[in-house]
């Protein structure tokens, strides 16, 4: 199994979705992935700290030559940061009101 295992199984759709393996249907995945994780560290920073420091935190992470670099590639580290945010996101929200749905969710989605 690859890790994350979503990642491989979000790759593997967007290819049987694009009837066809190449470049670009393997890259899109990697792409929105990354682009959503400037999303998710806005709102982590907004959870932990304060609307300011959210943004500067995504503004950091959007601006850091090898995220950008790589974020073009189908790389499994574009997975690990993606749904290691997601998991970290909703054991806050779990935080928030201790629903232990929250806990399920981010078990799956690390």
């Amino acid at each position: 199994m690859d890790h994350p295992w979503l990642f491989a199984i979000i790759t593997g759709l967007a290819t049987i979705l694009g009837n066809e393996c190449s470049f670009s249907t393997i890259r899109l995945p990697a792409i929105l992935m990354t682009s959503f994780c400037a999303g998710l560290i806005y709102l982590i920073g907004k959870k932990l700290y304060d609307h300011r420091i959210g943004i500067l935190a995504s503004l950091f992470f959007s601006f850091v030559p090898s995220i950008i670099i790589f974020n073009r590639q189908a790389l499994a580290e574009n997975g690990i940061i993606f749904f290691t945010l997601i998991s970290f996101y909703l054991i806050l929200k779990y935080f928030d009101n201790y629903r232990k749905r929250w806990l399920y969710f981010a078990a799956i989605s690390k």
